[in-house]
């Protein structure tokens, strides 16, 4: 069940840059989740579900497009 009070973080490698805010949430007793790629190092107090990817960057394509292809 989840409420109000539940956050949800979203990042390949959480807690990353989330981790302060992720800290003070949990401080203030809010439920604190994430999704993270499953390299993501996670945090103590946080549930964490990591993705693995299916496949790598497209051959051939665009070099600027790599980080954006890997990002979607």
């Amino acid at each position: 069940m989840t409420s109000a009070n539940d956050i949800l973080f979203v990042h390949q490698n959480f807690p990353a840059q989330f981790g302060p805010p992720a800290r003070a949430l949990l401080a203030q007793g809010r439920r604190v989740v994430a999704i993270g790629a499953e390299t993501a190092p996670g945090l103590s107090g946080v549930s964490i579900a990591k993705w693995k990817l299916s496949r790598g960057t497209t051959r051939g394509i665009f070099d600027p497009a790599t980080r954006a292809e890997a990002d979607i």
